[in-house]
């Protein structure tokens, strides 16, 4: 439904900078406890932690990865169980984070090192650079920011730590009521994903990783209300989605990664999922 809600927004306003001008128009304190937090923290690396150690309580389906390199440390926020995303949304959640950053510090000017982006390039990025204060690195292996060690050693302009202290032990609190992170079904769809690409997302393995039995297995899903099949097909064609929508990915390479035969067999699926052939980026222009 957000995602649906997402795409007839974009579609409504016609810009095609969509999730960047949200990111501009988000009013303080729009992400209650999560934002409070963040305010609250004696630097801006210490801010980006504990929203990530917290982003549970906004919602379930993404995390947030650290990954240093020499003196930086890139940003990687990606969904669990891989969920498909449309790129609009990605671009308001690294503009939502370059804007909190200089919030925290009190600096306007402050801009990631790097800016990476898994989509392909848009035929206008003015308003990327400008909101980033860096070029972005478009058709890239992940989405991230890349900031330096110097920069989330920055003082955060209004640290409280004492009611950072009150705040902490509230928001452990609300961890612990909330139910266990995933249903079975998204257990087995996470695994699913991790076997797509050796092309053996079958019974057996899945049940091997679980520990369980092939019958085992078969009847935990079936108490949700799904197979093994109905999950590869619904997979598959989530990630096909997206693959097509970032636009820098070959049919033959979608049709690997997501564990088919050929890009022969892959458009057959495509075509029963969406009524459509599938339409990838040419070889020439990768």
């Amino acid at each position: 439904m957000t995602i649906a809600l997402w795409h007839a927004a974009c579609e409504a306003t016609g810009d095609p900078a969509f999730g960047l001008h949200v990111a501009e128009r988000i009013t303080p304190g729009a992400f209650d406890l999560l934002e409070y937090i963040a305010r609250s923290s004696p630097t801006l690396g210490d801010a980006l932690a504990r929203v990530a150690q917290y982003a549970r309580l906004v919602d379930d389906v993404g995390e947030i990865a650290f990954v240093k390199a020499g003196d930086e440390v890139t940003i990687v926020p990606r969904l669990i169980d891989a969920w498909p995303i449309p790129f609009g949304v990605m671009e308001a959640i690294l503009a939502i984070t370059v804007r909190m950053a200089r919030e925290l510090t009190g600096d306007p000017a402050l801009a990631p090192r790097a800016v990476e982006m898994r989509h392909a390039e848009p035929r206008d990025t003015r308003e990327h650079t400008r909101i980033f204060g860096v070029p972005v690195r478009f058709g890239a292996p992940r989405n991230g920011l890349t900031f330096s060690e110097a920069q989330l050693a920055l003082p955060v302009a209004k640290a409280d730590p004492a009611l950072s202290a009150i705040l902490d032990r509230h928001a452990q609190e609300l961890l612990r009521r909330l139910p266990p992170a995933g249903t079975f079904s998204q257990r087995v769809r996470a695994l699913l994903a991790a076997e797509l690409r050796s092309g053996n997302p079958a019974l057996e393995p899945i049940a091997a990783k679980l520990r369980m039995s092939t019958r085992t297995l078969r009847r935990r899903l079936g108490d949700d209300g799904t197979s093994l099949s109905a999950l590869l097909d619904e997979l598959r064609r989530e990630l096909a989605l997206r693959y097509l929508e970032e636009q820098t990915m070959t049919l033959d390479a979608i049709a690997f990664e997501l564990g088919f035969a050929d890009a022969r067999a892959f458009r057959r699926a495509f075509k029963r999922w969406t009524g459509r052939a599938p339409r990838g980026v040419s070889p020439d222009l990768r």
